[in-house]
């Protein structure tokens, strides 16, 4: 935890009032996040990378800065396209969501990313499910239809609040899309309970052999009936989240959480990236061309809030850069004087002062790049120096901690790094990116 000068306020874009929020948990010292993770049919691509790097640099942060913070990411690990994927791959549906979470935990390790606290799958949480879907029965909340259960979306007020953040020129084609429109007494209700197609695993229910997949009932099992921020893609906006939302009110009266974050997407020639945008793009692809860290550094260079562009001219330089931070760290661990223990440093003030607007990460790497910057000229100027002067080493210790505790960079020993990832790359030596701090 760091204990040096006092923080200014962390204010975040909350997306459930569309505005920038001073923030402040229902517990004092303790922040409850919940983040919905992928559905495990395939590997996971930039877009699942991004959430999780983000929001892991989140829970870093919040810790960093004296937060205690429990984490959640759940699985999606029973959906259509599981059961479809299973059939291709003539395996059972458990046996290829298992794969998959494997996979996918292997290549966030890749990315530097830390597990959660807690990684509910929603098959280990059927009990819970119906046990909330019964509740929102008997008070009104939700019908049965030939063994499928929807909720009523009029029975709560304020339905589709999120969605002016997010795509409410696409409202009415969700609607249509989410169920059978025929059994819906309003077009806006959506399934609770999906009665069983006759594909794949289901479970008994007092409505009949089916699934769902419900995060609020998730969430509210690990974290309460409201927590501090709920987090995801921008795409997860409506009707998903809404959704979750509206759960909520019918069964506490809250929002569900304190605080909507959402990331915007990742793009590749402008348009939103997907699992057809092929093997390219996929984070084991990727980490064969690349450091984990560079394409973690890549991630936190624009913030969270703008559309990320995929080029692999941005990843070259987000390479360069992280060889730069190597090269002053191998330099450091050379000199007379460990920079390891020496107090807290005045640098992280100034970062946490540019990431305390709207968790602008690329301010506070703009930060470390200026200091990194300084300090080479320092060294170049007079050999020594850098580590001969106690502001310096200050400066020096507050980068690495910067660097390790909440960026989840500069772990390698520099010797490692170095010989393995020189940036070979021509075009990216030596170059480091300007990060943009605007939304």
């Amino acid at each position: 935890m760091y204990s040096g000068v006092q923080m200014a306020c962390l204010r975040v874009h909350n997306s459930l009032t569309g505005e920038m929020e001073e923030f402040v948990p229902g517990e004092p010292g303790l922040v409850r996040m919940y983040v919905c993770g992928p559905t495990v049919y395939d590997h996971a691509h930039l877009g699942h990378a991004r959430s999780d790097v983000f929001f892991d640099t989140v829970a870093r942060y919040l810790g960093f800065t004296g937060f205690r913070v429990t984490h959640v990411r759940n699985f999606t690990d029973i959906d259509d396209k599981i059961i479809q994927r299973s059939q291709l791959m003539n395996m059972g549906v458990s046996e290829v969501a298992g794969r998959f979470i494997d996979a996918y935990h292997a290549d966030m390790a890749r990315l530097g990313a830390r597990p959660p606290d807690h990684e509910p799958r929603v098959t280990e949480h059927i009990p819970v499910i119906t046990s909330l879907i019964d509740r929102l029965i008997s008070q009104g909340y939700a019908y049965v239809h030939e063994g499928d259960v929807l909720f009523r979306a009029a029975a709560v007020d304020g339905y589709g609040l999120l969605a002016r953040a997010g795509d409410r020129a696409g409202m009415n084609g969700s609607f249509h899309a989410a169920g059978n429109t025929a059994a819906k007494e309003d077009r806006r209700d959506f399934v609770l309970w999906k009665r069983s197609s006759g594909l794949g695993p289901v479970w008994e229910s007092p409505w009949g052999p089916g699934w769902h997949v419900e995060c609020a009932a998730m969430a509210r099992n690990l974290l309460g009936a409201e927590f501090d921020i709920h987090g995801g893609g921008r795409d997860l906006l409506f009707p998903h989240h809404e959704n979750e939302r509206a759960i909520s009110r019918a069964c506490s009266g809250t929002h569900l959480a304190r605080y909507w974050i959402h990331h915007a997407m990742v793009t590749v020639g402008n348009r939103k990236l997907s699992r057809s945008s092929g093997p390219p793009h996929l984070v084991g692809e990727l980490c064969r061309r690349y450091h984990g860290e560079a394409i973690r550094l890549f991630i936190l260079s624009t913030h969270y809030r703008r559309s990320l562009d995929f080029t692999t001219d941005r990843l070259d330089q987000a390479e360069a850069a992280l060889a730069r931070l190597y090269r002053l760290y191998d330099r450091l661990e050379k000199g007379p004087e460990s920079p390891r223990d020496c107090p807290d440093s005045p640098l992280i003030a100034r970062f946490c002062q540019a990431v305390e607007n709207d968790l602008n990460f690329p301010g506070g790497i703009n930060v470390i790049f200026a200091a990194v910057r300084r300090l080479n000229r320092v060294m170049r100027e007079n050999p020594g120096a850098a580590t001969a002067h106690a502001h310096d080493r200050q400066e020096l210790a507050g980068l690495i901690r910067l660097c390790r505790e909440v960026l989840g960079i500069l772990a390698d020993p520099p010797a490692c790094f170095l010989k393995d990832h020189e940036c070979p790359r021509s075009n990216a030596r030596g170059r480091v990116p300007s990060y943009s701090a605007e939304v």
